[in-house]
């Protein structure tokens, strides 16, 4: 079994409020940050995490299914992301996977990505509601 310990401990400190359910490959997280946007996680076996919300938009039609990943040119790292659903929502996500067996390390980690995500949902949930298209 997985153990979500050091997640549950660093969400606790930014005062996220969470649902947590277990899967057959890690846990799934339903979380809301203190300024009450929402988002989901998803921590997996292999140490993988997957943080994402799905941002309502009025992307035009044509613009389904297009996507924005950035990643180290090595490989390396986190990979964020932007993709418009078939419902023309705007899908912001990052990936990565963190060696938690590091507690100090893992621990400062994954509240700068937790932060740094709440940080760039906030702008982009905003961005959504004052413009009629992200993407012009």
């Amino acid at each position: 079994m997985i153990n979500t310990k050091i997640w549950e401990a660093a969400l606790d400190r930014l005062h996220v409020k969470y649902r947590m359910n277990s899967m057959t490959d890690g846990r799934l997280f339903f979380c809301r940050f203190p300024n009450e946007l929402s988002f989901d996680l998803q921590v997996r076996q292999d140490g993988s995490f997957r943080l994402w919300r799905f941002i309502r938009s009025d992307m035009p039609k044509e613009r389904k299914g297009m996507s924005l990943t950035c990643r180290s040119s090595k490989g390396l790292g986190a990979v964020i992301g932007l993709e418009v659903t078939d419902e023309l929502d705007l899908n912001c996500y990052v990936e990565q996977t963190i060696d938690t067996s590091c507690w100090e390390n893992a621990e400062s980690l994954i509240e700068k990505y937790l932060s740094g995500f709440s940080h760039l949902i906030a702008r982009l949930d905003l961005k959504c509601r004052k413009q009629k298209f992200l993407w012009s």
